[in-house]
């Protein structure tokens, strides 16, 4: 278990945040946005390393362990908030294979749930949106939708999600649940399988035709990572509740397909790929209830999005 201190700048504090998996896309994102919400002291867990970076205005504290290590319990301290980020897999990497999905994931997070809950830690846990509810019974969806994953990735999730809820039972740990939909923006990584726009992005760069899961029917409700971030940080002061986070609003591949277009002014070149049996076919959620509790909205609008991403190097 190593420990390294990072940039060092005094601000007002409240109770210390801790970021797992802040190595991550979410994490690195994440941490930009700290000091608008005025958190100035921060630790990160995560298996690897974090490129220090000195133009971060917050303090922090970098340790690299795995989370199932039951040595955790000594980095909490009472009166911690834990954003729980950290997650090995993607719906495309695990598929249906809800074994590897468990070995990749259930261990580590059920590890740090009770090292919450032992310790009154306040637990922000991101699950997914996009992957607990399964097929839509009606839309767009809210947080009393049934909840029937039909990936390994979903499962887990919401496996831990219950978990969370458990402990908060029996030991009175507080936590937050959000439910993000699909998301987007720069810093994504391509070796991990994340995000149709990050791909497509990618592929116009390289000037290579896009991949498109099916005809194109698919409808995915995307969100942009700065707004997904605001929303994470809106929810820290509030205590035992779920929320979905994302942009409301639906946009099916083809549609997506027509932004892009219109934004680099050319047609696409498209390879279509066979339909998958873990992707529904419509997700979208309803933010009603994150918005009227936190007055939180998406700010930047898809096609903001996407051009922001093509115009970047």
């Amino acid at each position: 278990m190593g420990l390294t201190f990072g940039h060092l700048d005094q601000k007002n504090q409240m109770n210390n945040v801790i970021i797992t998996g802040a190595n991550g896309f979410l994490g690195k994102s994440l941490l930009t946005h700290l000091a608008d919400f005025k958190i100035s002291s921060v630790k990160l867990f995560d298996i690897h390393p974090f490129q220090e970076d000195p133009a971060l205005p917050i303090n922090y504290q970098q340790h690299v362990l795995d989370l199932a290590d039951p040595r955790l319990i000594n980095q909490i301290n009472t009166g911690d908030t834990v954003i729980h980020l950290a997650w090995r897999s993607n719906p495309s990497v695990t598929g249906e294979d809800i074994d590897a999905e468990m070995k990749l994931n259930w261990d580590a997070s059920k590890n740090l749930i009770d090292a919450c809950a032992e310790k009154e830690a306040k637990l922000i846990f991101i699950s997914s949106g996009g992957t607990v509810y399964g097929r839509p019974e009606y839309l767009p969806i809210d947080e009393i939708h049934p909840t029937n994953p039909v990936s390994a990735y979903g499962a887990v999730k919401l496996k831990v999600e219950k978990a969370v809820k458990e402990a908060s039972v029996k030991t009175g740990m507080q936590y937050v649940i959000l439910r993000p939909s699909n998301l987007y923006g720069p810093g994504f990584s391509l070796k991990k399988g994340l995000g149709v726009i990050g791909h497509w992005v990618d592929m116009i760069r390289q000037n290579q035709p896009i991949k498109m899961v099916g005809k194109g029917e698919l409808v995915r409700d995307f969100i942009h990572i700065s707004d997904l971030c605001r929303g994470i940080l809106s929810s820290l002061d509030l205590e035992n509740e779920t929320f979905n986070i994302g942009s409301g609003r639906g946009t099916s591949l083809n549609d997506l397909r027509l932004v892009f277009e219109k934004l680099i002014k050319r047609p696409l070149d498209i390879i279509h790929l066979e339909d998958r049996e873990f992707d529904v076919k419509t997700n979208v959620l309803s933010i009603d209830k994150i918005s009227r509790l936190t007055k939180w909205y998406p700010e930047i609008s898809l096609e903001q999005g996407v051009n922001r991403l093509l115009d970047s190097n």
